[in-house]
């Protein structure tokens, strides 16, 4: 199982277990086991006395038993493997089914092989939902899950890809918040501790368009607070998302935020994992600084350091060379034999007595091979090619501590030994090999002295019997020391119970006893691991003297181990934050943004707005101080250092200017003077620009802190802002020298004399600061201040060097010697390091010249290249297996394309017509000599000499007219004489329109002349002298000429091209203007004219410049600028061609090697405007010229070959682009071809697909909405169901509804997710469009989400009468809202459904507290019974309600007027069931009708339907009885008089006036006034109380005091009484008295 699968399948490695509390198993290999044992066992001490065989003999003792312990583990290891002979036939069988056997075994066998893919490390880090998972899944082969919320990720993944053929893997870790450690969770603690543990890289990735719902300022926070788990480790900040909001972009706090951490030499890279912007860069820089890390400890190690190291054993030979001859490097004839063998298909046939390669004896015993490599040693004695010498000595290496002159010491050793031998110590030895001989004893020593012997004295008996006690006592002690082993506990080692002195002291006198000597610095790790302590939990007794490979060393092995040297590493890092801090707080300046500067002119100018003249004025300012760097550039190339700083001691402002030109280029941060108010800067004096893809000043001074020295003396040449000496001011002493002063740091001198002492540097640094004609100068003195064995550092641009080879050679001449040469930037740099060899040196020296620099190329800038056409070998007709080769003797010097034919003109005269079929035509133009050629249509014009001395010719041919197998010539004209009296320069360019009707001609002397008529009559138009040589003064050479007719302004363009401007000539008429374009010049054949669109473009060195005739007349004219792009700009430019989108260079530079045949590299490119990518771009053969042939771009070789380039069709250009997720450019081909319709859709489709998965939901439903029509929109909506994404769902919808493709089932979706979104303005825009949906499903969830004013206008749009009616009374509660509703339809309501509406009313004025029955009652108009119901409804909210009683009498009374013979009247009561019941009503019940107002209302109605009962009671109730009885009396109801009467008692009531008293009895027979005298006259003498006594009070009545009036009620009553009586007298007028007295 790969470990890729095991990972998926939940399986996980040590390091993949971090987030376990379980033990780590520590990983021993078998030799470390196998030598540990093998020290254990076989202890060696060493004295110095001790002979060098015994030594030899303890030695021949390790291996042997090394040999034995190594076979044993290995058989160990071979036995115990798994067989699958052994196991059961059914695992066995199993095993072979699902896995096959071989890939078992082969997967047993590199299990090992895991333990190295942890080497290299990459985590992955930050806030939930910055884009860690989408960045890993591009790094690596892994499928992490990516989605829009935050936490996705919950445990940590692992990645794996392959870099410099070794394989890296990338964890991804859960987001991290910004708390403190205790409060975090279990998914935040795996990522902190993969922090924590693993040495690794970390990738802090940020998201910079604050989509993840966490701000900058909080992601930096995040970063600092964890900061601390970076600790020795490379870091590494990722701002992703760059593709949403460039860093460009950002606000000005936002950008000085992440300033502050490229501040603090963090390096940050922009990323977009949608168009996998800056991924391979941040992959690639995070893998080199591994590896150099890497590198360097490998290099800190002490066996490095050590003397007789590696380093110190090897050592590098640098031949010298004899002489200063330059010598090509020697090739055997072997090389080129077996070269030209296995290009000719044959096998190279070695000789017999050729050494075999070790390669070929590979290749012969196949398995049996086994690569010898001590075979090849040089050795003195050739048997100890394969001796096995062990170095250690109690755990460590011998080699830590012996010198590198061991042999030496040993050989005086073995001298010591031989002269001890002879002085006498000799004797015992001969003792014991004589007794030895004669069988008394066996001694070791008789191995080595064989010697025959006497041994009858006495003495040496003696010595031999003493010498056998020894021995049996000793075997004695022995045999009692087992003995009480077997019968008492174990004890403790000797080594365990006695403490152990292992002291560097100890080691050094051991050694020194051995003869050795050692330095105080060889013991610095041994004095550091003696001088530490036990822990608290673990108190170290003895430690072994062997050091156990099962378990790590004591010490620790991370960070820095001295704690003095960490406390100086914080201060130091504090110290170098000071002046970042310093700066922070004086606040960072904000960039304005290019871009968005662009967008407001172009908005400015959409809408017509003028646009503000501070903006104009900068914006010409900035375009100056452009123009004048250049200029100062190219005078500090083309002069020497001492003319470049008198220029700027006379112009202290001209280095300012080019110091911002050169951060410009370069893509630093500027920060101008308060003062300088000369360049267009924002509010904080900043700018940023575009930076170049590779800092060459940080790289030297990366190696320069390696250095680690803090004696070294660095000169900076050319320094600038002297960027070394600020990063290095606590690591060296830095001297920055430079022309002017930019701060403190420099010194301002010519690097040409320096004020420093000769040989008193250690190293000096040239960054892109070789400019001048004085080179050498800057060369010699850094030759100068160099000592002997001193480093240069040069770093300069690749294209600035004309000869590689020849700079070095001349430098070797001037006393350095190369160490190094490298590459940088994808070989848009070099960097050299040299080493001063020697003083005395050569003053002048050949080679030492770069070209200038301006600016790099775009394509340099990361345009995207493709190769869209493909290169064919044209073969010959006639013979196919040959390459056509009929222009071999072709020389041509200019060239014009027709329809399917192209012809060439030659310097002689000759002109050569090639068809598509490769047939040509060839013809004689001039005798003399040939300038130029143009064609319009079949018309082709030549211009060139005939005659020395004659005046230069323009003829015309017509090529459809063959005579004498020759084109017919149509005209000659004479053209010097054009000119004017006297002068005949020579004719150099020609231009000729398709129309006929225009013709151009161009002179050596720049002068031009113009011809507007028929070119083929003669005499047909007038000459026009549009340039003259000598009015202008400028004598440069016509390049070309190009002609453009604009019919609606009755103009024609005439463009001129020199090599050093353009112009352009308006001539309308006799009237000419001139334009100067921004375009540099060109050379002969670097242009191109498209006369369909009248669009020329220039190809000038250093750019390639794009015009239009339309921009040079009239309102819209732009006065000579144009677009441009740096295409080709490091090469110099042969030949240009343009058609469609296309331009295509042809281009050549000069070899860095050039080899005797090949000075050039020539190369081909071609480049798609459109698109801003490269085409196609190759290195092609010496190239003559380049053209369309047929509509097909052919290359002639300057050996008469052809080769075409094809341009693939647009499917295969597609699927390449697919491949690389380049969807933004499919778009572009497929929306110019013809057949674009059936190739977008699936674009638009496939970019949707990718954007999606890329998690930019929001661009991906714009590509989605481009497929409306062929894609099915259920696979759209099916994506984007997700709760997170119904913005982009609406988006979606919104376009498919503009489109009309959408049904009512996508409407009710969308009115769904501007529900969710809670989008009002959305929800009303979609209800005013009346999209068809699902009304009902509609309503119910905008109701259920809360937007009842919504739901009820799309209930009245769709004529939902009751859905809306219930929202008013259930939602809104609104009852005036139905009350105006009902009012305005009620009527119709009524008549349609009367019961229903009635039925509504009676609910709404059960629960309406505002029930207004007034308005309602219209509804019912002309129904009675409905009406007198509504009314008896209202009745019973509103009892006291008078105007209904009178309305529900009128209509009881018109039932009962309409019953004559049974009067009842329908009464309704209302029950809970919601059904009526009905009953009679009788008079009373009418009588209970009239109420207490309104009475006269009431009277009207009871007098209208003679409904007595209810007059009676209103007369009643409104005590009027004389007109009761006035009723009684028309009625003759006398009785009833009589009663009330009666009742009454009118005098005492005074129910009746006595004036009507008086008129009644009037009309009676028997009752006259006299009856009634006394009554009439108390009356009357009351009447004239109350008369006066009114008056009195309305005279006293204001002098009473406000108390009074305040309390009296009674004066209130008063008061209105007087005032309602009238002041003057009454006089009342009888018409007849009839009362008799």
């Amino acid at each position: 199982m790969d470990l890729d699968d095991e990972k998926k399948n939940g399986f996980c490695s040590v390091d993949d277990c971090i987030g376990l509390n379980c033990k780590r198993l520590v990983l021993v290999e078998l030799k470390d086991v196998v030598l540990s044992k093998t020290q254990r066992k076989t202890p060696t001490v060493v004295h110095r006395h001790f002979a060098i065989s015994r030594i030899r003999s303890f030695y021949s003792r390790k291996i042997k038993f090394l040999q034995q312990t190594l076979h044993d583990k290995l058989s160990q290891i071979i036995d115990e493997f798994p067989k699958m002979e052994e196991m059961h036939p059914f695992y066995s069988d199993l095993m072979n089914i699902l896995y096959d056997k071989d890939h078992y075994k082969i997967a047993l066998g590199q299990i090992n092989i895991s333990r190295h893919l942890i080497d290299g490390t990459l985590i992955l880090c930050g806030f939930p939902n910055v884009g860690k998972s989408s960045l890993m899944n591009k790094l690596t082969r892994a499928d992490v899950e990516v989605q829009p919320y935050a936490f996705t990720t919950k445990a940590l993944y692992v990645g794996h890809f392959d870099y410099k053929f070794l394989r890296w893997q990338v964890i991804d870790t859960p987001g991290i918040l910004d708390q403190p450690l205790a409060e975090r969770n279990i998914i935040e603690m795996q990522a902190v501790t993969a922090l924590a543990h693993l040495r690794a890289a970390v990738l802090f990735i940020m998201d910079i368009s604050e989509t993840c719902d966490y701000l900058i300022k909080e992601q930096i926070c995040l970063f600092e607070s964890i900061r601390p788990l970076f600790a020795n480790k490379a870091v590494f900040v990722g701002l992703n998302k760059v593709d949403i909001l460039s860093r460009s972009e950002l606000s000005s706090d936002k950008i000085d935020l992440i300033r502050k951490l490229e501040q603090d030499s963090i390096q940050i890279f922009e990323l977009s994992t949608v168009t996998q912007q800056g991924i391979v860069e941040l992959r690639n820089k995070a893998c080199d600084t591994l590896l150099a890390q890497r590198v360097e400890n490998k290099l800190r190690s002490k066996k490095l350091d050590s003397e007789g190291g590696v380093l110190s054993r090897i050592f590098v030979a640098y031949p010298t060379p004899r002489d200063d001859k330059v010598r090509v490097p020697f090739i055997p004839e072997t090389v080129f034999k077996k070269r030209q063998s296995v290009s000719e298909g044959r096998k190279f046939e070695r000789s017999a007595e050729m050494r075999k390669l070790e390669r070929e004896i590979e290749l012969e015993m196949e398995d049996e091979y086994t690569l010898d490599l001590k075979k090849h040693y040089l050795l003195k004695n050739e048997n100890e090619k394969y001796d096995i010498i062990p170095e250690i000595w109690e755990g460590h290496n011998i080699a830590d501590f012996v010198c590198a002159d061991i042999k030496e010491k040993l050989e005086k050793i073995r001298e010591e030994e031989e002269v001890r031998i002879k002085s006498g110590l000799a004797i015992i030895f001969i003792l014991i090999d004589r007794f030895v001989i004669n069988g008394f004893v066996n001694h070791p020593f008789s191995r080595y002295y064989d010697l025959d012997l006497e041994d009858d004295d006495d003495e040496t008996r003696q010595l031999l019997e003493n010498a056998k006690r020894i021995r049996e006592k000793e075997d004695l002690l022995k045999m009692e020391s087992q003995g009480k082993k077997k019968i008492e506990k174990p004890r403790l080692s000797r080594r365990i119970a006695r403490k152990r002195e292992r002291t560097t002291s100890r080691l050094e006198k051991e050694f020194q006893d051995l003869g050795v000597e050692v330095e105080v610095k060889r013991m610095k790790l041994f004095n550091e691991e003696q001088g530490r302590r036990g822990s608290v939990k673990k108190v170290h007794v003895g430690q072994s003297p062997v050091l156990s490979a099962s378990r790590p060393p004591s010490r620790d092995v991370r960070g820095i181990p001295d704690p003095v040297m960490r406390e100086k590493t914080k201060r130091i890092a504090r110290k170098a934050q000071k002046p970042s801090q310093r700066e922070a707080r004086k606040g960072e300046a904000t960039n304005e943004d290019v871009f968005l500067k662009n967008a407001r002119k172009n908005e400015l100018k959409k809408n017509g707005t003028k646009k503000d003249r501070k903006n104009d004025i900068n914006d010409l300012l900035s375009r100056l101080e452009s123009a004048r760097f250049r200029l100062i550039n190219e005078k500090l190339y083309t002069s020497t250092s001492e003319q470049a700083k008198i220029l700027f001691q006379n112009d202290p402002h001209a280095f300012e200017i080019y110091h911002r030109g050169y951060n410009n280029q370069v893509g630093i941060i500027i920060r101008l003077n308060k003062n300088n108010n000369t360049t267009l800067i924002n509010k904080n004096n900043t700018t940023l620009m575009k930076k170049w893809p590779y800092q060459p000043i940080n790289d030297i001074i990366h190696s320069l802190k390696a250095e680690n020295d803090k004696n070294i003396v660095i000169v900076d040449m050319g320094c600038g802002d002297a960027k070394i000496a600020a990063a290095l001011k606590d690591h060296a002493t830095v001297y920055s020298f430079d022309l002017v002063a930019a701060n403190d740091r420099v010194t301002e001198c010519d690097m040409a004399k320096v004020p420093l002492e000769s040989e008193s540097s250690d190293v000096v640094v040239f960054c892109l600061s070789l400019m001048g004609r004085n080179l050498i100068d800057f060369i010699l003195e850094a030759n100068r201040i160099l000592k002997i064995g001193g480093c240069l550092k040069i770093t300069e641009i690749t294209s600035r060097f004309i000869n590689i080879k020849s700079f070095i050679f001349a430098l070797r001449n001037l006393g350095f010697h190369l160490i190094s040469k490298k590459t940088r930037s994808d070989g848009y740099f070099l960097v050299f390091n040299f080493v001063k060899m020697k003083s005395k040196v050569k003053k002048r020296v050949n080679g030492l010249k770069l070209k200038p620099f301006y600016r790099m190329s775009l394509v340099e800038l990361g345009w995207r290249q493709f190769t869209f056409f493909e290169k064919n070998i044209v073969r010959d007709p006639k013979n196919p297996d040959e390459k056509f080769s009929g222009l071999k003797n072709l020389k041509a010097s200019c060239c014009v394309q027709g329809n399917d034919f192209a012809v060439f003109g030659e310097n002689s005269g000759a002109v050569l017509k090639l068809t598509s079929k490769l047939e040509e035509c060839f013809w004689m133009a001039h005798k003399r000599s040939l300038s130029d050629i143009a064609l319009a249509g079949n018309i082709f014009a030549t211009v060139g000499e005939d005659e020395e001395g004659i005046n230069s010719l323009v003829k015309l041919w017509n090529l459809e007219r063959i005579e004498k197998e020759i084109p017919f010539c149509v005209r000659v004209i004479r053209i010097c004489s054009l000119l004017g009296f006297g002068r005949c320069p020579r004719a150099c360019s020609i231009a000729l329109h398709s129309s006929l009707q225009h013709i151009a001609v161009g002179f050596i002397d720049s002068s031009l002349i113009y011809c507007n008529g028929n070119v083929l009559k003669e005499r047909s138009g007038k000459w026009l002298n549009v340039v003259n040589e000598v009015s202008s003064g400028v004598k440069n050479e016509i390049t070309g000429i190009a002609l453009a007719w604009l019919p609606i302004h009755n103009s024609c363009i005439l463009y001129c091209m020199t090599v050093t401007n353009v112009k352009s000539y308006v001539i309308n008429k006799t009237v000419i203007n001139e334009i100067n374009h921004d375009a540099k010049g060109c050379q002969r054949n670097c242009w191109s004219f498209n006369e369909m669109q009248n669009s020329l473009t220039i190809g000038s060195p250093d750019m390639v410049y794009f015009y239009n005739a339309e921009d040079s007349v009239g309102e819209s004219s732009i006065g000579g600028k144009g677009k441009c792009y740096a295409l080709g700009r490091c090469n110099d430019k042969i030949q240009l061609i343009s058609y469609d989108s296309y331009v295509i260079l042809l281009t050549k530079q000069p070899n860095a090697t050039p080899s005797a045949d090949d000075l050039f590299t020539w190369a081909i490119s071609i480049y798609d405007i459109d698109c801003q990518c490269v085409a196609f771009s190759c290195a092609v053969p010496p190239t003559s010229w380049v053209f369309r042939l047929d509509s097909v771009i052919t290359i002639l070789g300057q050996d008469g070959t052809l080769a075409f380039l094809t341009e693939k069709p647009l499917g295969v250009k597609l699927d390449i682009l697919f491949k690389k997720n380049y969807f933004d450019l499919a778009v572009g081909l497929a929306k110019r071809s013809a057949f674009h319709y059936e190739y977008l859709p699936d674009i638009h489709r496939r970019y949707g697909d990718y954007l999606y998965k890329s998690g930019d939901f929001e661009n991906s439903i714009k590509q989605y909405g481009e497929t409306i029509g062929s894609l099915e929109p259920s696979y759209v909506i099916k994506k984007f169901l997700d709760g997170s994404l119904i913005k982009e769902l609406s988006l979606y919808l919104e376009v498919l509804h503009a489109k009309g493709k959408a049904s009512s089932h996508h409407s009710t979706i969308l009115i769904n997710c501007y529900i969710r979104m809670s989008n009002k303005e959305k929800i009303e825009k979609f209800i005013d469009q009346n999209f068809s949906c699902d009304v009902d499903v509609v309503v119910h969830i905008l109701r259920s989400a809360g937007f009842i004013d919504a739901a009820c206008r799309i209930c009245e749009k769709n004529d939902m009468l009751d859905k809306l009616l219930n929202i008013y009374i259930e939602e809104k509660k609104d009852y005036i809202s139905i009350m105006e509703y009902l009012e305005k339809y009620g009527k119709l309501l009524a008549e349609k459904c009367p019961d229903e509406t009635l039925k509504f009313i009676s609910k709404i004025a059960t629960t309406n507290v505002y029930f207004d029955a007034n308005r309602l009652i219209k509804m019912f108009i002309g129904n009675v019974e409905y009406c007198s119901q509504f009314v008896e409804i209202a009745l019973k909210i509103d009892k006291n309600n008078s105007k209904l009683r009178n309305i529900l009498l009128e209509l009881r009374l018109r039932q009962k007027l309409h019953n004559e013979n049974i009067i009842f009247i329908t009464y309704f009561f209302f029950y809970f069931h919601g059904q009526f019941s009905y009953g009679t009503m009788n008079d009373e019940e009418l009588v209970s009708l009239i109420g207490e107002q309104k009475l006269d209302e009431a009277l009207q109605i009871c007098q209208m339907f003679d409904f007595k009962p209810g007059i009676v009671d209103i007369y009643t109730k409104q005590k009027r009885f004389d007109e009761l009885i006035e009723f009684y009396l028309e009625r003759g109801n006398i009785k009833e008089i009589i009663e009330l009467c009666e009742t009454k008692r009118i005098e005492l009531t005074k129910s009746i006036h006595p004036l009507v008293v008086l008129e009644i009895l009037s009309k009676s027979e028997n009752i006259c006034v006299g009856h009634v005298q006394n009554y009439i006259i108390k009356w009357l003498k009351e009447q004239n109380d109350l008369g006066k006594f009114c008056n009195l009070c309305y005279v006293y009545a204001p002098t009473l005091s406000p108390d009074y009036r305040g309390k009296d009620k009674f004066y209130t009553e008063l008061q209105l009484l007087t005032k309602s009586l009238p002041k003057n007298d009454m006089v009342m007028i009888g018409g007849e008295c009839a009362h008799r007295l």
